[in-house]
């Protein structure tokens, strides 16, 4: 499939929308559609106007990534190309021998399903093959879990774990590795930024920040370096400059070229976790997974560290968001919100609660939201093509298309939701995003391409709490002028 593709079905679906839902469509697809469709920012600002029949996508939003880490993606071993362990280990160890000047490498993107191998026989093969002379950590595709060597284990002073890790663990290798030198992250962010302006974004999400990466997006926006707009979602416990204070926003110094404003950065988001990933078998499942039938996944907070944490942080004046990739744990937001339904009551202004993922949602969830309108869904639905190869032995073929991956329903039922990538787990790709989402295998849960657009752009700008003025629009992608009237989009 390509973006090619995607264009396609847009001008299909622009044939076939009329007023329902967009506001009036002002123009036919051969008006719309020209033979020039690819052209740069500045090619654009120059001859917007002067071309009356240019087609145009909307300056997108990605409201599920990680910043720094889609900066540093270069400095780390693409483990992802292999389609066997001994391939990947062998990569490895090579990188070892040629670099011994290494602090440690980091690699990342192994899925042992892709292997082919069970999760005990991958740990004994890295831990009787895996090079000891520098410390070595490979992170799961999902982020979830790692691979550590006994090297790095004796770094991170843990000689405790096995050489495979979870959450538990996970994020305390990850601090051993992390570079703080502010210049440094500078580049990452910035190396991230231009990645993201060629497909077309001008506005994220950056999830699970800490101390050091919001003082970075801080610096960034009084040098006028920021371009795009960011929506900063915290991890609770990580920033204490942010939770003291409360809720923030930052005006970058200059004007952004791609904004045609002055980019803007929201701390308003205090995130937990709630649960793991599919890919790990650690997502929390109301019901057992279909092919470890004792499991039904891992909780990773009561309800009751939930309601408390969720209350502290309302009365601090933060919006909420939770990691919640299975119905178990949307299971705990719904408690959630039955518990202290009027403390959110008193706090719907502005932006609003967050749920990160959901890849798994029952019919009975979806009605109680419908009745308990707090909360906004962020999706990715790349993760239902990258999770071909695991989810339908997690879930089942049955529970797979009735609960799985739900854009469909969500926009039936009226229920706001956002579109993202989730990079550096899948590509930063909206256009990708907006086709995965079109072609969901259950017939009921396929998204119509322009409302993907929508929840891609205006719906994710308002969302965020971004400035939404006049679009335009980053390198090397088409682009469709918007503008937002009654919450309906125009095509202009």
């Amino acid at each position: 499939m390509t973006h090619d593709f995607v264009i396609q079905k847009i001008q299909a679906s622009i044939k076939r929308v009329n007023t329902s839902g967009f506001g009036e469509v002002w123009h036919t697809v051969e008006e719309l559609y020209p033979t020039e469709t690819f052209f740069s920012p500045q090619e654009y600002l120059e001859n917007f106007g002067k071309k009356s029949h240019n087609f145009i996508l909307p300056g997108f939003i990605d409201s599920h990534l990680h910043m720094l880490g889609l900066g540093k993606m270069e400095n780390e071993l693409d483990l992802g190309q292999f389609s066997r362990l001994e391939q990947a280990i062998r990569f490895v160890n090579e990188y070892a021998s040629q670099n011994p000047e290494s602090k440690f490498i980091v690699g990342r993107d192994w899925d042992e399903s892709k292997f082919q191998i069970s999760r005990s026989d991958l740990e004994k093969y890295f831990e009787s093959h895996i090079s000891e002379k520098i410390p070595v950590i490979l992170k799961r595709h999902c982020r979830h879990s790692a691979l550590v060597n006994r090297k790095m284990r004796h770094l991170a002073k843990d000689q405790n774990s096995a050489a495979l890790i979870g959450d538990a663990s996970l994020g305390h290798y990850l601090e051993v590795t992390e570079n703080h030198d502010s210049l440094v992250s500078e580049r990452y962010f910035l190396n991230a930024q231009s990645k993201l302006l060629k497909n077309g974004i001008v506005g994220v999400s950056d999830m699970s920040q800490d101390e050091h990466s919001v003082s970075i997006v801080r610096q960034l926006a009084e040098k006028g370096l920021l371009e795009i707009d960011v929506a900063g979602v915290f991890d609770w416990g990580k920033t204490p400059s942010l939770e003291g204070s409360g809720p923030s926003q930052y005006i970058s110094n200059r004007d952004s070229l791609f904004l045609n404003r002055k980019p803007v950065y929201n701390a308003f988001w205090a995130k937990k976790y709630l649960d793991g990933s599919l890919g790990a078998s650690t997502a929390l499942l109301s019901q057992n997974y279909s092919d470890e039938l004792s499991n039904p996944g891992q909780r990773y907070m009561t309800n009751d560290d939930v309601v408390h944490f969720s209350r502290e942080a309302l009365q601090r004046g933060f919006k909420l968001c939770f990691h919640a990739i299975g119905d178990g744990a949307i299971d705990q937001i719904v408690y959630l919100t039955e518990v202290l339904g009027d403390l959110f009551k008193a706090k719907h202004k502005g932006v609003r609660n967050r749920i990160e993922h959901a890849q798994v949602l029952r019919d009975d969830q979806v009605e109680f939201f419908r009745k308990n309108d707090f909360w906004d869904f962020h999706l990715q639905p790349i993760h239902r093509v990258t999770d071909l190869s695991f989810s339908d032995s997690r879930l089942g073929e049955e529970r797979l298309f009735r609960d799985g991956y739900r854009a469909g329903t969500l926009r039936k039922n009226s229920l706001s939701f956002c579109l993202g990538s989730d990079a550096t787990i899948d590509k930063a790709d909206p256009l990708l995003a907006i086709m995965n989402a079109s072609e969901h295998p259950n017939p009921a849960e396929q998204l119509n391409v322009l409302y993907g657009l929508w929840h891609s752009s205006l719906l994710s700008m308002s969302r965020l709490g971004f400035p939404i003025g006049k679009l335009s629009i980053g390198q090397h992608v088409v682009a469709l002028e918007c503008r937002a009237s009654d919450n309906k989009l125009a095509f202009l």
